[in-house]
């Protein structure tokens, strides 16, 4: 507008309230205008920018400075675990392997509540040797890249989570392959190895004042706990998942992400869809 001689005069809007955009977002929008400015300052014959050259180091100082301020941001990324880093349910290939598979889609029929579900899956298990379970763990292949997907996270400066309503027993197992920093599961009971077919609900799954979930039991309860246990702020986590039970979840999250969902409600509350069994794409907006 100055260069183009326009009159130019300051007006007073009143006050305005902003409301903080998710850190990925800020970065990429910084770059953008920041691309853009230069671009136009390219063209331009000012003797500020002398040459393309002071351009380029510009931009590359910009650049710089993004890149820097994005590792110094702490972020986590949080996985589910069953149909999202496991290609398949654990309770559903145990069903198979020790063969109580309609006692399964009678509990699972016959009740509305996740919390009964729990309980009475892990009756179903009692008598079974931890040894044979985790066999059963092994059973269900990994998603293929997930592996790699969270050593680069990690790289990347991110704390990983795995936050399940399957069993920890389970869960650490992939935690340990994987390399995950930390779970939040169910705890299965067990007494000389063999499985007691007792379960605890950690309180963190539970409905609290702090939380905005109407549900008892959920896993958005959890991720409101690992975001204070790790002084992360939630607009800088990523929540990744398949199922019903990961809609509150993925909707809190400051990126929520539906990995191969049939879930209508939660295709429409992630902020990404992924539609292969792959999580590199994750990569693409993990800063």
């Amino acid at each position: 507008m100055h260069l183009n001689n326009a009159r130019i005069k300051e007006i007073d809007i009143g006050p305005l309230d902003h409301k903080m955009k998710p850190w990925h977002q800020l970065t990429r929008m910084s770059r953008d205008v920041s691309l853009a400015i230069l671009k136009h300052a390219a063209s331009l014959s000012l003797a500020q920018l002398e040459n393309l050259e002071t351009i380029s180091m510009i931009r590359n100082q910009m650049e710089n400075a993004i890149n820097l301020t994005v590792k110094k941001i702490k972020k986590m990324a949080i996985f589910d675990l069953d149909n999202t880093l496991l290609e398949g349910r654990f309770i559903e290939k145990a069903a198979e392997y020790f063969d109580f598979h309609k006692d399964l889609v009678t509990i699972v029929a016959g009740n509305q509540d996740s919390y009964l579900i729990t309980k009475m899956t892990a009756r179903i298990l009692k008598g079974k040797n931890i040894a044979d379970l985790l066999a059963v763990v092994d059973m269900i292949p990994l998603v293929a890249d997930a592996e790699g997907v969270i050593a680069e996270l990690h790289r990347r400066g991110y704390v990983v989570g795995i936050i399940t309503d399957s069993h920890d027993f389970a869960a650490n197992h992939i935690k340990n392959k994987i390399g995950a920093d930390f779970i939040m599961a169910n705890g299965l009971g067990f007494s000389s190895s063999i499985a007691t077919g007792e379960v605890k609900v950690p309180s963190y799954f539970c409905r609290s004042e702090a939380g905005n979930c109407n549900h008892n039991f959920c896993k958005s309860n959890a991720l409101r706990q690992a975001s204070l246990d790790y002084n992360i702020d939630m607009p800088n986590i990523i929540a990744v998942g398949d199922g019903e039970n990961d809609i509150c979840m993925v909707r809190i999250a400051g990126v929520g992400v539906s990995f191969c969902s049939a879930n209508r409600l939660l295709n429409q509350v992630a902020d990404y869809n992924i539609s292969e069994k792959r999580l590199i794409s994750i990569l693409e907006f993990a800063q």
